[in-house]
């Protein structure tokens, strides 16, 4: 594992939970999509090299609409950077963790994403990703270039 790529938190109202985190928490916000696949909407805030990741259900049938209706609002996942993730993830299930798909995804902005179930982590859901070969330039390009070019992990 390189880093702490991000935190993700579900949240009922993005436009309100947006609001707060700029103005209370003066935090520097940069992206807003929406995976219309996957029934959610990410924004994301710069915290130093890492970002806070916010998510929200854009229908109630999807995995973040479920989440929020059995557990409400609050963290979902932490996110660590990994190089190599294919290899990564056989690793760690040779190892005997358990993950919450079979292949590994295409997550925000290009990178590859893969998630660790929480029955194997003592009940926190780990990410691993890897971001597309511009990341790093990305990051340290800064918040406003980054959504430029497509955003965190």
């Amino acid at each position: 594992m390189k880093a702490i790529d991000h935190i993700a938190l579900v949240v009922e109202d993005m436009d309100e939970a947006i609001g707060l985190y700029e103005e209370t928490l003066q935090a520097q916000f940069y992206l807003r999509e929406t995976n219309e696949e996957q029934g959610f909407e990410v924004a994301a805030f710069a915290v130093g090299d890492a970002h806070i990741e916010l998510l929200s259900p854009t229908r109630p049938d999807s995995v973040i609409g479920g989440f929020l209706r059995k557990r409400g609002p609050g963290i979902h996942h932490v996110a660590l950077e990994v190089e190599g993730i294919a290899e990564r993830v056989r690793q760690l299930r040779v190892q005997g963790l358990q993950f919450t798909s079979d292949a590994i995804q295409c997550g925000t902005g290009g990178s590859q994403i893969a998630f660790i179930h929480p029955k194997s982590l003592l009940g926190t859901m780990i990410e691993l990703v890897e971001p597309p070969g511009d990341e790093k330039a990305r990051h340290s390009a800064g918040p406003a270039e980054a959504s430029a070019a497509g955003g965190p992990a």
